[in-house]
């Protein structure tokens, strides 16, 4: 629930940035509404309306020892609010403080350890791979053909789920990763899927879908023979045409809660984990910091960060601490 004051900036951004075929989506629009509401508490604003001059605003901020984050923050809805896109003088006036204000977060980001949730519950890249390693043997010796029991059932999930992050170090997409038995199953726009004929995991619906859009994920010789097995599984217990490609202990779809409760509580089977809470978002911590520790080029830096499905710039920001 937005105060009336972040309310009315909110709209008078609309006013501003929105037209019939493009607008700001709601989160930016309130980020960028409280930072001038935050502006406004501590700085004395005009009575005809409007916002002080920018002198005086970088004035304040130098004076007043704000954040870094914060400066970035209202220096970037600052350039929203005039429309700065450097013809029209004020991208100046903003501009360069804007880039200092950048390159303090980025000097925080460098220092910062990991919040103390991280480190509680950290794993080093090396203990999951060897644990994924474990799984894959022992799922790859089950009889694919013969009725597993729902421990050998969870064990393969567990393993393509492990597997694939250690590759693919995505969000927790893949509780809503579907199947279908027929090669032309036409999924819909925001469906993820698997998709049969390329043995891809398809993301069309994800946390970044608004700036990456459709994202291909191809597997492994081994993490499609794991995806068999378990289909001929899924068959087995009677569920047919689509499906799930993860499913709980009663054989049904994951919430997304759900899925995060079930990895944490089977993820205890890793050695060294017993006392942990690893969830997807530990796993992902782990890997891109493990990567950011070896050296890449730019187009390596590009692809891993693409395969994260974030930009370059928030790639940067994981810890390595």
């Amino acid at each position: 629930m937005v105060n009336e004051r972040v309310a009315h900036y909110i709209e008078a951004y609309k006013r501003k940035l929105c037209s019939d075929k493009k607008c700001p989506s709601d989160s930016s629009l309130r980020a960028y509404a409280y930072s001038i509401w935050w502006l406004e508490q501590r700085m004395d604003f005009p009575k005809e309306g409007g916002l002080p001059k920018p002198d005086l605003v970088r004035e304040y901020m130098e004076n007043a020892k704000v954040t870094p984050t914060r400066r970035t923050a209202v220096y970037t809805a600052l350039k929203k609010w005039h429309g700065c896109h450097g013809e029209n003088g004020c991208g100046e006036q903003y501009g360069k403080p804007l880039i200092r204000a950048h390159q303090g977060v980025m000097s925080q980001y460098d220092q910062q350890k990991r919040s103390k949730r991280q480190q509680d519950n950290w794993v080093e890249f090396p203990v999951l791979k060897k644990f994924g390693a474990t799984l894959r043997d022992e799922v790859l010796s089950y009889d694919k053909n013969s009725f597993w029991s729902k421990p050998q059932f969870v064990k393969a999930q567990l393993a393509f789920i492990v597997l694939f992050h250690l590759r693919y170090p995505v969000r927790r997409d893949l509780q809503s990763v579907k199947w279908a038995d027929s090669l032309d199953f036409q999924w819909g726009e925001k469906d993820n899927f698997l998709d049969l004929k390329t043995k891809e995991v398809v993301l069309r619906t994800h946390k970044t879908a608004r700036y990456y859009g459709e994202h291909r994920f191809k597997l492994s010789r081994v993490l499609w023979r794991i995806f068999a097995a378990l289909k001929i599984q899924q068959k087995k217990r009677g569920i047919k045409g689509t499906g799930h490609l993860l499913l709980n202990k009663y054989y049904r779809p994951m919430t997304p809660n759900g899925f995060t409760s079930w990895m944490k509580r089977e993820m205890k089977r890793c050695p060294g984990c017993e006392k942990k809470a690893i969830g997807c978002m530990i796993v992902r911590h782990c890997c891109i910091t493990h990567k950011r520790r070896h050296e890449m080029t730019n187009e390596e830096k590009r692809k891993f960060a693409g395969d994260c499905m974030h930009s370059e710039k928030m790639n940067n920001q994981y810890r390595v601490v």
